[in-house]
């Protein structure tokens, strides 16, 4: 394979040289190319036929070295696919079915744990801050009212937070780690907001194609490119 790749590469070079060494003189070529008139015309379509000439000269060289390689390494490939597949089905098995789920209920069994402990923590500010406000209450501090405040601000930035909660076990050879993440799945595609949603090009013009010369939010035009053989 190595030899296949070296032998490849010097034909490759020895083709793209073949352009490389020309390229001054195409770009003055294209460059000073004026169209004035029908012949002017001809020339420019000599000239962009003689380079399509020499793309698809380099297009088929380079596919009669990587079409080979490609199905070498499809064999290849189609070889390891079988054992592969079964162990994927295997992991899937044994992460989805079996793992995942318990890892999933002891983690809400943590959730639920640390939303206690974040409840009690947030009673206490709370009430913390209301035996304050009594007593600023009775007192007219001010001092004592900012004090109560900063208290509630505490309090609240608790009740805000949200709970996270992973689960990792780690052995002598593997490490899991279970995290949570939110996702969005759409169950009705008539009703998610103008703000998640993107035209789709391929339809739009594909309307187009057909005679539609109207579309909200579109401006509807021909473009032209030549065909050259």
């Amino acid at each position: 394979m190595v030899d296949i790749i070296t032998n490849a590469q010097v034909r490759a070079n020895a083709t793209v040289e073949k352009v490389e060494s020309q390229k001054i003189a195409l770009i003055n070529t294209v460059e000073g190319l004026e169209i004035r008139n029908d012949d002017d015309l001809a020339l420019g379509v000599e000239i962009l036929a003689d380079f399509k000439k020499r793309y698809k000269y380099i297009e088929e060289d380079r596919k009669t070295i990587v079409d080979p390689i490609n199905q070498a390494l499809k064999v290849i490939n189609g070889k390891y696919k079988p054992a592969k597949d079964f162990l994927e089905k295997l992991i899937k098995k044994l992460d989805q079915e079996k793992i995942t789920p318990y890892s999933v209920e002891q983690i809400n069994l943590k959730r639920v744990e640390a939303e206690r402990i974040q409840q009690v923590e947030f009673d206490r500010k709370a009430a913390e801050a209301q035996k304050l406000a009594d007593k600023a209450t009775d007192q007219g501090s001010e001092l004592a009212k900012e004090f109560v405040e900063d208290i509630e601000a505490e309090a609240l930035k608790i009740a805000d937070q949200e709970v996270v909660v992973n689960k990792t076990v780690r052995t002598e050879t593997a490490t899991n780690t279970l995290r949570a993440r939110w996702v969005c799945e759409v169950t009705d595609s008539k009703k998610v907001p103008r703000q998640y949603c993107e035209p789709v090009n391929r339809l739009l013009t594909e309307a187009v194609k057909n005679g539609l010369r109207e579309i909200d939010g579109c401006i509807i035009k021909e473009v032209y490119s030549s065909t050259t053989r």
